[in-house]
């Protein structure tokens, strides 16, 4: 990329030349080094995501860029709501839209896109052998446009200037498809597309040429104006991108214009290809838009219906990540265990990729299932909870984020600090959920499930690290000073306070008890004065309520316990237990078992010992089924 010359080259000559291929060599320039051999996108994301897995706790804790860069660069998590407006063949239309911001090193970056995408930004990077040390320093953002179900993807490296390297959307109803015949539109550019040159200031110009994919070749023309309805500081680009082919016959021409203010990347886009006009504005939308926020009447999960586990089988499931352009390929990247996975009403598989931060959301029958949305809050991701159509996610950047789940951001809050435990629902039942939130400080929330709105806060009197529960009109919280504090669900009014326990709570009839240090105790969720103690042997592994029983898991045993505290029933050691309405599973190192409340197996199945590959299991209760979660992508999913 050159500045301010008419062939874009850069190069000079005493008189005006037509062809810059005829001109001699000028003798007292510098002879051409030969090109640095690059090595394979494949070989490199291999290398990055090696190198990823030694490094990942620096690059989380590094998190997003900070300092350095263009001062457009937006921070990570940074985001933007409007309306995207597609005009073509006489006919617009128009859809609520939200553009979030990640700002990654590239090894987290690479997995935290698609695979097939990834390694197209790998061979756009350019990378040689020598420089293979530095792939993770290197700075990227991606934008992530989202309108209900469809995401467009464009990454940039942000060293200095912003240059585009890669792009991937999907077709829109009525849009032709390429010659490849592929489901989307995409380009991998290389060198990158020079968007944003560092220091650009109204008035210069600049101009790219380069590969744009296998067989494509792209020159770009830009200038840079003064943007008219946006505050000091923004700035407006806008230009040409001629794609070719080999032979020199146009392909496509892209007009852009763009309006980039410093901290929020780009504010509002224009795009014209043919008689096809892209653009994407900020607005508020409609009140009237039908955008599916959430069930009319949420749940705190999907209501499991098991009626006959011992017609269930074992499916194996092996997500796909899909890129609109560039085609299926294995998911990328390191999933969480931490927080677990959870499944909308909708039937949406949502886990945390560790890697990147995102929230990948699954979708799919039987045992295809592929990545449909990609969703990044910014920071950490610290808690995720799934209420009927709605995604909800904490953050270390002190925020909690309400989606739907097909990948609006639909409200944001910041919090005095961060919640490391996710949210219970309040009044599932009623025109007005809310969710129960308690951040480490102490503080308990209650927030409209839809708008994120605050209804109360109350203070917990300490530190509170685990999940609120609710039952009927409480909601009660465990501080980490051995406090459990009830509160009014209604106005978080306390209703009583205890100390001296430890363990989190469970709520069976009119009792919540808790379980922790060796004792197991039941207290009255009217007024919390206890009821009744009971010791037990061995490392707690997990409890579980199943109808009016409470599971607790040890490494040693298990024990159904009634709500007076009496022993139902004994069972072998579970490395841990999940319930599900009435009946309830547990697994051990070697076998998956689906019990009814009294402890009598209605199904059961062998397992493969854990193994580093399977890490610490999570089981997550379906509407028909249980699936088994370990440390990949796959898993096992046991349903009819």
């Amino acid at each position: 990329m050159t500045w301010g010359t008419e062939d874009g080259t850069g190069r000079w000559s005493p008189f005006p030349v037509q062809d810059w291929e005829l001109l001699p060599a000028d003798p007292a320039a510098e002879p051409e080094q030969p090109r640095r051999p690059a090595l394979r996108p494949l070989l490199i994301i291999t290398a990055c995501l090696v190198l990823l897995a030694g490094s990942i706790f620096t690059i989380e804790r590094i998190g997003a860029i900070t300092a350095g860069g263009s001062p457009y660069l937006p921070a990570d998590g940074t985001m933007s709501r409007g309306i995207r407006e597609v005009a073509a063949a006489g006919r617009t239309d128009q859809h609520p839209a939200v553009t979030e911001a990640a700002v990654r090193f590239a090894s987290a970056m690479f997995g935290s896109t698609d695979f097939a995408f990834g390694t197209q930004l790998i061979g756009a990077l350019d990378v040689s052998a020598d420089e293979l040390g530095e792939v993770g320093r290197i700075r990227l953002w991606r934008s992530i446009l989202t309108t209900p179900d469809r995401q467009s993807t464009a990454v940039y490296r942000v060293d200095d200037g912003i240059d585009l390297i890669g792009e991937d959307r999907p077709l829109d109803d009525g849009e032709r498809a390429g010659p490849d015949g592929s489901a989307g539109r995409g380009y991998a550019y290389r060198p990158g597309l020079t968007e944003l040159p560092a220091g650009a200031v109204v008035g210069s110009t600049w101009r790219d040429r380069g590969a744009a994919g296998d067989g494509i070749e792209y020159a770009s023309d830009f200038r840079a104006e003064a943007p008219a309805g946006h505050p000091a500081g923004c700035l407006q680009t806008s230009g040409r991108i001629r794609y070719t082919d080999e032979a020199g016959a146009e392909l496509e021409v892209r007009r852009v214009r763009r309006v980039w203010c410093p901290g929020r990347g780009i504010v509002e886009s224009v795009q014209t290809v043919g008689d096809r006009t892209d653009t994407v504005r900020p607005a508020d939308w409609p009140a009237a838009d039908p955008v599916p926020a959430t069930d009319p009447v949420p749940t705190a999960g999907p209501a499991p219906d098991w009626t006959d586990p011992g017609r269930w089988r074992a499916i194996e499931q092996s997500p796909v990540s899909v890129s609109p352009r560039f085609g299926e390929a294995p998911m990328t990247g390191v999933p969480a265990s931490m927080p677990p996975p959870v499944i909308t009403g909708g039937g949406r598989l949502v886990r945390v990729s560790q890697t990147g931060q995102d929230l990948v959301v699954l979708a799919g029958e039987g045992g295809s299932l592929r990545s449909v949305l990609r969703l990044h809050p910014g920071g950490t991701i610290t808690a995720l909870a799934g209420f009927g159509r709605m995604i909800i996610v904490s953050t270390s950047l002190r925020q909690v984020i309400g989606y739907s789940d097909n990948g609006l951001r639909l409200w944001q809050r910041d919090l005095p600090e961060v919640a490391e435990a996710r949210p219970a629902l309040i009044g599932a039942r009623s025109d007005d959920p809310r969710i129960a939130l308690a951040t480490i400080d102490g503080t308990v929330f209650a927030l409209r499930l839809r708008t994120g709105e605050e209804v109360w806060r109350q203070p917990a009197g300490a530190q509170v690290f685990q999940a609120p529960v609710v039952a009927g009109d409480r909601v009660v919280v465990g501080g980490d000073d051995g406090t459990l504090t009830a509160l009014a669900a209604a106005d978080g009014a306390e209703q009583w306070s205890v100390s001296g326990v430890i363990g989190q709570p469970r709520v069976i009839g009119s009792l919540v008890i808790t379980t922790g240090d060796g004792v197991i105790e039941g207290r009255d969720l009217a007024d919390g004065r206890g009821r009744w103690r009971l010791p037990y042997a061995g490392t707690l592994s997990g409890t579980a309520v199943a109808a009016d029983r409470l599971i607790v898991a040890t490494r040693v045993g298990t024990m159904i316990l009634d709500e007076s505290g009496t022993v139902r029933g004994r069972l072998g050691p579970l490395v841990g237990v999940v319930g599900a309405g009435s009946r309830w599973a547990g697994w051990s190192t070697d076998r998956m078992l689906i019990m009814g409340a009294d402890g009598t197996e209605s199904a059961g199945w062998p397992l493969p010992l854990e193994t580093w590959g399977t890490g610490t299991r999570t089981a997550l209760v379906t509407p028909v089924g249980v699936q088994l979660h370990g440390a990949g992508w796959g898993f096992t999913e046991w349903a009819p």
